[in-house]
């Protein structure tokens, strides 16, 4: 039976191996959860509680794609599991191991019973309109159950008290974490081993690109001096342009330092008989499009086409370059291709320069709704899109372009 010492620790595992999961969870109140279980009159499953007071509410699930269990005030929303949710205070009468299968009413064209999950309370989507509940009521009280109305039987039993339910999401989350770390110790090996191992220094160098700039970028310089510039050995030269992309950013470096890097990313992009010659362009068109080079900008975008991970960001630097060279149409049709809450500020900003202020209304209406009912994306390694991503603009400067326009916002 796991214990909630072993979740936590588990948990703080987790944040020790993968930073970017901290702050993850939140604080909740005894006050918040007593509230909760008032209002609907049942006593949560003390396990559950256990994990809200102890490690938060919207605690980590890291395997799963909203990345937390469903905040307990909005977890009864839960949309693949809401619309049978009953009172938390009803028995959910199922129990065992065997799937269940409910009966379907012909007559009305719905379940038989519409609030089958009645006792139960969500606890994650895992998509696919599949979801777990626990249940809080009934003989199985305390267990977890998978749920896919859609499917045929509707109701799986795991078998499992939510505690043993939970630490199983963590360890397949922390395992994939200590995978990780080992790949990179094996590397240091390497290159401890043989200093002039390119394959090791380029791998690790890439690992390091968004934790330890400068310990990444030792390591890719070397690999770079050792392979005499060769862009083509074990995609050093894809590693090397997302360096120098990255140490572009850094204000302290100075004017010759950063024409090399731009010269090295351009010159890259020459290289036809590179397997990663679509990457290299889209990384020199972005780096001349950053550095206010627009129209050499505009030439390595139409040389050739941009790697799928990488349309957001190249359109909104394509269409940029577009409307600061004086072609506002085109910079549309390209920003079009990927309507990003930046893309379409920019585009909502294109529109009411030509006179179109109601399309520039419609394109900050779309920005504000992106702002304000967006979903929140589970937490994940930094990559280079972090870094060089266009920003999206804040609600309070969406309001005032709209209130520019005539609009106020309630």
């Amino acid at each position: 039976m796991a214990t909630i010492q072993e979740l936590v620790a588990l948990t703080d595992e987790l944040v020790q191996l993968a930073p970017w999961w901290a702050g993850w969870a939140r604080p909740i109140s005894e006050g918040e959860i007593a509230l909760f279980e008032t209002e609907h009159g049942v006593a949560l499953w003390p396990g559950h509680r256990a994990v809200l007071v102890e490690i938060g509410d919207h605690a980590p699930l890291p395997t799963r794609p909203g990345g937390a269990l469903a905040p307990l005030a909005r977890a009864r929303a839960l949309t693949t599991a809401s619309a049978f949710v009953g009172p938390l205070a009803d028995a959910f009468p199922h129990s065992g191991a065997a799937p269940v299968e409910l009966e379907w009413d012909d007559d009305r064209d719905d379940y038989a019973d519409p609030h089958w999950l009645r006792g139960c309370l969500p606890l994650t989507g895992t998509g696919c309109d599949e979801s777990y509940v626990l249940v809080v009521s009934g003989p199985d009280r305390g267990r977890v159950w998978g749920v896919t109305p859609s499917g045929a039987p509707q109701l799986h039993p795991t078998g499992l008290a939510f505690c043993a339910w939970y630490r199983a999401e963590l360890e397949r989350g922390v395992a994939r974490e200590r995978a990780r770390h080992g790949e990179l110790t094996e590397l240091e090996r390497r290159v401890t081993r043989d200093p002039e191992d390119v394959e090791a220094l380029v791998e690790l160098g890439r690992a390091h690109l968004f934790d330890d700039r400068q310990r990444a970028a030792s390591l890719l310089e070397r690999a770079w001096s050792i392979g005499r510039g060769d862009p083509r050995a074990h995609g050093l030269g894809r590693a090397i342009a997302q360096l120098d992309l990255l140490e572009d950013r850094q204000d302290l470096r100075d004017r010759q330092d950063r024409q090399d890097r731009h010269d090295r990313i351009a010159a890259m992009a020459d290289l036809e008989d590179s397997a990663e010659v679509s990457w290299l362009r889209s990384y020199a068109a972005i780096a001349a499009a950053r550095r206010g080079d627009d129209a050499e900008a505009v030439t390595l975008f139409e040389r050739g086409k941009t790697p799928a991970p990488l349309c957001p960001i190249a359109a909104g630097y394509r269409g940029l370059a577009l409307w600061r060279s004086g072609q506002p149409d085109r910079a549309l049709a390209a920003l079009a291709r990927a309507p990003t809450l930046a893309n379409l500020a920019m585009s909502a900003k294109i529109r009411g320069e030509q006179g179109d202020l109601d399309g520039a209304r419609r394109g900050w209406a779309r920005v504000r709704l992106g702002l304000t009912r967006g979903s929140e994306d589970a937490p994940r390694a930094p990559t280079l899109a972090d870094f060089i991503t266009l920003p999206a603009p804040s609600l309070a400067d969406v309001d005032a372009a709209l209130a520019r326009l005539g609009v106020h916002s309630g």
